[in-house]
């Protein structure tokens, strides 16, 4: 065996010095100490790697709205010239009927679109769930079929106020809150691709006050938000983990909720533009959809019982194209006053989404989650799917921060 020239030795020593430097338990003293924020590129530079290369225990998720999309009752908003680059992938029209010839009901869209989130690099999705109209149940089981045929995990988010596709209700009926029951259990809750935490199936809740309001007294509304866990528990699935979803209102609020009804966590669905009182309708700037976001994680996060907080980033917020039908815009999105958030360039989505991975790593909880605002609510401005005017560029740009390679 020849013996290894000094050259060739000093090579190996230095080759293995940097091995260690750079994946190490310690960084060398000679390298810079890690900065406590992920340096975020500005808008228009590349994007530094994130999820799975720095931060591999962080699953991303995003909420899914499928109520818009049906064929005779939004789709003709997408018509309106205001609306129509927020027209979504699939939205081809038929004439003289002016709708859309295929949707979200029909399996083979669902199938592609849930498809193009889990090349985006989303880990799990938050689905909207309503039990009326009846027709809007067979959306959610085609939601479902469609993350079954993915790596992703699913969860849904409950609304007490039940849609019609024009009104809400103003509460859940007992015999509805059964029927709701039932079907979670029966169709959901035991599926291997729906979302659990520590062994138990997550549910999350929005429209929280309606929850009380349902019930004659608190403590019958306590009693009957009760049943769903312990139902869930004599099924075999455990008891439910439950997230309580903020809109708007005081932290100190929340918190009475969450302590009255046994949740788990705090998220948030999203958050409105703030509004100036000036009872004009104006954009601004998305910086503030940042600040906003920073601002909700950093107050929730203080919360007095403890609870992890799983942080939102918003993609955006603008109703305004919806002010062209009355019949919508005035019982959903009165627009007098009401600002909202300039269109967010791919670039700056992804930056906000750093500064929320970023805080979570560093504030490590039991579910290192992360909750988009939104993956195609487009009538409310907040989206990522493929569109019109944005084609597939946040898809992308999203695709290469979460999976570079």
């Amino acid at each position: 065996m020849k013996p290894i020239s000094e050259k060739i030795f000093v090579a190996i020593l230095s080759m293995i010095a940097c091995c260690v430097c750079a994946s190490g338990p310690h960084a060398c003293e000679a390298e810079e100490a890690p900065q406590s924020e992920i340096a975020i590129s500005p808008v228009g530079e590349s994007s530094p790697l994130m999820n799975r290369v720095r931060y591999p225990d962080i699953k991303i998720g995003a909420i899914r709205f499928d109520y818009w999309y049906r064929r005779s009752t939004f789709a003709p908003i997408f018509s309106h010239a205001e609306v129509n680059s927020r027209t979504p992938w699939f939205g081809e029209y038929e004439s003289p009927m002016n709708c859309w010839k295929s949707t979200l009901d029909d399996q083979w869209v669902m199938d592609r679109d849930v498809r193009d989130m889990e090349k985006a690099g989303i880990d799990w999705v938050a689905g909207n769930w309503f039990q009326r109209p009846a027709s809007a149940m067979p959306v959610v089981d085609s939601f479902a079929r469609a993350v079954e045929a993915t790596s992703m995990d699913y969860a849904l988010i409950v609304h007490a106020r039940q849609a019609t596709l024009s009104t809400y209700r103003k509460g859940i009926s007992e015999s509805l809150w059964l029927s709701c029951r039932k079907n979670l259990i029966r169709k959901h809750l035991h599926r291997s691709a729906y979302l659990r935490i520590n062994g138990r199936p997550v549910v999350l809740f929005i429209n929280w006050t309606a929850w009380e309001s349902a019930w004659p007294s608190l403590s019958k509304a306590i009693a009957e938000f009760d049943k769903l866990a312990d139902e869930s528990v004599t099924a075999g699935l455990g008891r439910p983990y439950y997230i309580l979803l903020t809109w708007s209102g005081h932290r100190a609020a929340f918190e009475t909720l969450a302590k009255r009804h046994g949740i788990d966590a705090f998220s948030a669905y999203a958050h409105r533009s703030p509004e100036d009182g000036d009872q004009v309708s104006e954009a601004v700037l998305y910086q503030e959809a940042i600040d906003t976001d920073a601002k909700w994680r950093e107050n929730y996060s203080r919360n007095v019982l403890g609870l992890p907080v799983i942080p939102n980033v918003m993609t955006g917020w603008n109703p305004s194209a919806m002010w062209v039908e009355p019949s919508i815009a005035d019982k959903h999105y009165p627009h007098k006053g009401m600002d909202y958030y300039e269109h967010a360039s791919p670039e700056e989505i992804v930056a906000n989404l750093g500064h929320a991975v970023d805080w979570l790593h560093q504030n490590p909880q039991e579910f290192m989650g992360v909750l988009i605002y939104a993956w195609n609510e487009v009538l409310e401005g907040g989206y990522l799917m493929e569109t019109k005017q944005d084609g597939r560029a946040r898809i992308e740009t999203l695709r290469n921060y979460l999976r570079p390679n």
